[in-house]
């Protein structure tokens, strides 16, 4: 599983079941740490369908803190623009909302608003042929939760590589400066409601 972490908080979430499958198509998914109190959207299943086990569907399913469906959540799509879509009841299905897709490769990503695991580099093809729009789809499911633990302070900046090099020196304190920055907007954007 390809995965990004953001630096928000101590404690690693519980891996999500994940189909292997998923892996072999490119799919990306990045975890969202959230603050100590903070509600988000944790991705707890992955599935890739296969062009015979499905339709060519990005289908999201998402859970109460019980496992209970939720209605009314907005899901989001990303292809190059943002569709949005709420979850619905949906007695008969599997999932409470479906995007199509229509294109090959990686095109398509998958959250629930800001604060939630997100998953990309979705899109039509199969695993022998990821170029050509074979039928394939996706079931995610996200689940609610708040996390219980503290948030974690900026790591120490590391040492610089010994060097008699000046101008090495200076591009290496140019990369710590922005590797500080770096990690304090993306705490700054993770806190926005």
């Amino acid at each position: 599983m390809t995965e990004t972490r953001l630096p928000y908080a101590t404690g690693t979430p519980p891996r999500p079941i994940w189909d292997e499958r998923l892996n072999a198509r490119g799919a990306k998914l990045t975890l969202y740490y959230p603050r100590a109190g903070e509600t988000s959207y944790r991705v707890v299943r992955g599935d890739w369908l296969s062009p015979d086990q499905g339709k060519p569907t990005i289908m999201v399913e998402v859970l109460d803190e019980q496992g209970k469906r939720m209605v009314g959540v907005p899901v989001r799509c990303f292809n190059g623009g943002v569709k949005v879509k709420l979850t619905e009841t949906k007695p008969n299905d599997r999932w409470a909302v479906d995007f199509p897709m229509f294109n090959v490769g990686c095109a398509y990503s998958v959250s629930i608003g800001s604060a939630s695991d997100s998953v990309g580099c979705l899109g039509l093809g199969s695993i022998a042929d990821p170029d050509h729009a074979h039928h394939s789809g996706y079931y995610f499911v996200f689940q609610r939760t708040t996390y219980a633990g503290s948030v974690d302070p900026l790591p120490p900046p590391p040492s610089p590589p010994p060097t008699a090099d000046p101008l090495l020196e200076a591009l290496y304190t140019m990369r710590q400066a922005a590797d500080v920055a770096l990690q304090i907007y993306i705490r700054q954007i993770g806190r926005q409601p």
